[in-house]
């Protein structure tokens, strides 16, 4: 049977609603517990995440998104990694050395992205709503940038420039909290990308 809001005891318990996102149905397809990674360290999910789907990435729009196209579940129309930044759509610039003028080139960038109708910060303990996932940033201070996106079964993915959307950390473990994995990359180019500073969690809505 189908219900038109979500139960109090599903809310606030360990488990949650997944929805069958492959074919965009309504219907719960199942009742899974939140898996909270080794330690319990795994952050909440509301049960409207995106489902890990590295098939669908990997292929033909592999190079049509980068860690920010990614996290907003976007493909470009270009494979020109600078389509693929903050505020490119919407006209605006950014500074990596200042976080917040990303954020504001993320808002800003809400009403040209196809797939985001909302962006908001968010904590760690936040539970998303109805079509909503998390999101967090994190800086190379000096350097770069990068995305993370909350999968549908609490873990994190993302994706570095135009390589392979991975759910795996820098040590090659499987991510349950981006601010406490690995985040210590090399480069194919040869310099360190150690993304030594969290940026923190938002809400994107779809």
């Amino acid at each position: 049977m189908m219900v038109s809001y979500r139960p109090y005891e599903l809310v606030h318990s360990s488990y949650e609603l997944k929805i069958n996102y492959g074919v965009y149905s309504n219907s719960p397809s199942s009742i899974v517990p939140v898996d909270p990674g080794p330690g319990g360290v795994g952050l909440p999910i509301g049960g409207y995440e995106l489902d890990y789907n590295p098939s669908y990435w990997n292929g033909a729009r592999k190079d049509k998104a980068n860690c920010y196209f990614y996290a907003m579940n976007e493909v470009g129309t270009s494979s020109d990694i600078r389509t693929q930044q903050p505020g490119f759509l919407s006209g605006n610039t950014y500074n990596v050395n200042d976080y917040s003028t990303i954020i504001n080139a993320v808002e800003e960038d809400v009403f040209y992205l196809d797939s985001v109708i909302g962006f908001r910060s968010s904590s760690a303990g936040e539970t998303p709503g109805i079509d909503e996932y998390k999101v967090a940033l994190v800086i190379a201070s000096g350097f770069d940038y990068h995305w993370y996106r909350q999968n549908s079964d609490g873990t994190w993915s993302h994706k570095q420039g135009h390589t392979n959307v991975t759910n795996v950390d820098a040590s090659g473990d499987v991510i349950y909290n981006p601010q406490t994995c690995d985040r210590n990359y090399k480069s194919a180019h040869g310099p360190l990308y150690n993304y030594t500073i969290f940026a923190g969690y938002y809400i994107v809505e779809y």
